[in-house]
């Protein structure tokens, strides 16, 4: 698409990277509003999105930045950012995620498990904190170590991983860890699992269902990217009706 070339790209032109493969499309992106709106409609105009509803196709945006021109020194004294990548680029690839399975692990990518909206995911992860119902349930976290580093959910447990392709080796020994420690159990608990935005998760469920026998899988749709959006809706959301309380208390005194 002409984006190796920087000088060309306008200030506010979209910039990012696409990955093309059999299996699917992920990219990142920063784009201005209108030119979001506008992809979106566009990728919901060509199979295989076209007809999905609202709850079968939808981008996974993160938060809403203000760039300063680049030739703007004025903008540039301000707070607003630069663009976060400097060329646009499109590329093909054999896999999405390069995931070094072997060649006779054909995994059917949808069927990995039930995705939980944000709000699901909030209110189950909650109740199994309260609850004294055995067994616990096991809650993965499937990113990589320098990301879970920066933090987890509660009673997560990091698979301990340096690139996609340890995750199996590090789910078998997870799981096998939990199954020592409920042995006892007959019922096997659901597990969780979570990543950045979402991406790997879907083959990290179906690797779980169709190769380690896990029947009740549950992920976070859109990751930790989409639990932060839908964190952040809430509090702007009590923020403005403690507002119109305080407005209400205000007019009726």
């Amino acid at each position: 698409i002409g984006g190796h070339n920087r000088p060309s790209l306008d200030w506010d032109s979209p910039r990012g990277t696409i990955y093309v493969a059999p299996e699917g499309i992920n990219g990142q992106l920063a784009l201005t509003p209108q030119l979001a709106s506008h992809l979106e409609d566009a990728l919901k105009s060509v199979e295989p999105f076209r007809g999905k509803e609202k709850d079968e196709f939808e981008l996974n945006w993160g938060e809403t930045i203000y760039l300063h021109q680049e030739d703007d020194e004025s903008s540039k004294q301000t707070k607003k950012q630069q663009q976060p990548f400097r060329r646009l680029l499109v590329r093909a690839r054999n896999q999405i995620l390069t995931d070094n399975l072997p060649q006779d692990v054909n995994l059917d990518l949808n069927d990995c498990g039930v995705e939980l909206t944000a709000k699901e995911w909030h209110a189950q992860l909650q109740q199994s904190t309260v609850t004294t119902t055995k067994p616990s349930p096991l809650i993965l976290d499937c990113r990589n170590t320098y990301e879970s580093d920066e933090g987890i959910f509660q009673n997560a447990i990091p698979l301990g991983t340096q690139t996609f392709s340890d995750t199996w080796d590090a789910l078998k020994d997870k799981l096998s860890l939990q199954k020592q420690q409920n042995e006892e159990e007959q019922e096997q608990p659901p597990v969780y699992i979570y990543c950045t935005g979402g991406i790997r998760c879907v083959k990290v469920g179906a690797y779980l269902k169709q190769q380690l026998g896990i029947q009740d899988v549950r992920s976070l749709r859109h990751g930790i990217v989409g639990y932060e959006r839908w964190i952040n809706n809430v509090e702007e959301g009590k923020k403005k009706d403690d507002n119109d309380d305080a407005k209400n208390e205000a007019k009726s005194l």
